[in-house]
């Protein structure tokens, strides 16, 4: 087994777990980590979810294009089809509109703040 690497950030866990070119990036909340702020539209979480695993991603050494496997976790199952316009949207603004990750997207019950929607998570295997 490789040796295990951790990339830490502010919460009581890691925000990703690197195990050779394998990179498992922690569920990400819309919470801009800069401000402490968040949208309140499903498009805009959406959007600061996945830019947060982007930067979780460079921290690792990678980038957006190593994804390979997304989970969306949603309050509303009804925001599906807005969340999947924003995430297409993300995936094209980095470049990538065919080779999409391969995902899952469930219904949860409340995230940590009620006005949260979405949470996202993702492994991306480093090139």
């Amino acid at each position: 087994m490789s040796k295990k690497e951790v990339i830490n950030g502010r919460a009581p866990f890691s925000d990703a777990v690197k195990i050779g070119n394998a990179v498992y990036i922690s569920g990400q909340i819309p919470k801009n980590p800069k401000t402490g702020a968040w949208d309140s539209t499903i498009e805009g979480q959406t959007t600061q979810c996945l830019e947060n695993i982007k930067k979780i991603l460079e921290k690792a050494g990678g980038n957006v294009s190593d994804i390979v496997k997304i989970t969306v976790f949603l309050t509303d199952i009804r925001n599906y089809a807005k969340m999947n316009s924003a995430y297409i949207d993300f995936f094209k603004k980095n470049g990538i509109e065919k080779e999409l990750p391969a995902r899952s997207a469930v219904q949860v019950g409340k995230l940590m703040y009620e006005e949260w929607n979405i949470e996202i998570d993702a492994v991306a295997i480093l090139e």
